[in-house]
């Protein structure tokens, strides 16, 4: 699995910034095709100037989509697979029904990062990626939370109910890879 930034900006409303954005996935997805990398991500965020305004929230949201369609193509012709990753801002962009409109409008897997969707909507959002995208998810982050900001502790030290996820991932089959994305010692 390949990760990238999670600062770049494939919905910015301003194309040529999004043009730029689109070059460096690019060489991103081009050192995947030479490492045998076989899935990459892209995060669903935006630090658009303007966003949350109607107007724009649709115009991110569709030149993310675009971006995303542009990205698998490329991934396609060098054999890397496109997820994206949900995040835990509270924004639009990183709300379920926005998430559900860019993988349906450009066709990329899922990358589902368990503590992100904790922090977005607590367990029910959890339980919401894991059915809506049971065939979809490619890749998993794995870390624990206090439910408010993305803290990257280590399994147990909050409050996500990690044996109600492990079950429902038995439920779901999900039998691909996991990382451990744990930001504290190594002993954690």
């Amino acid at each position: 699995v390949g990760h990238t930034a999670w600062w770049f900006e494939p919905g910015t409303e301003y194309e040529l910034i999004r043009e730029a954005t689109i070059c460096e996935f690019k060489k991103a997805i081009d050192v995947c095709h030479t490492l045998n990398i076989e899935y990459m991500n892209i995060h669903a965020t935006t630090y658009g100037l303007y966003f949350d305004k109607n107007k724009t929230t649709k115009i991110v949201l569709n030149n993310f989509a675009k971006s995303l369609k542009e990205l698998r193509k490329y991934g396609q012709q060098k054999d890397v697979k496109i997820m994206l990753e949900n995040v835990p801002e509270k924004r639009d962009l990183s709300r379920f029904k926005s998430f559900k409109y860019l993988i349906d409008k450009s066709g990329v897997f899922v990358h589902l990062d368990i503590a992100h969707a904790f922090v977005a909507g607590g367990m029910d959002e959890i339980f919401s990626y894991m059915s809506t995208y049971r065939g979809k998810i490619r890749h998993t982050h794995i870390h624990d939370n206090m439910g408010l900001h993305d803290d990257h502790f280590p399994l147990c030290k909050g409050k996500i109910d990690f044996e109600a996820v492990a079950s429902e991932l038995k439920k779901i089959k999900y039998d691909r890879t996991m990382t451990f994305e744990v930001f504290t010692s190594i002993d954690d």
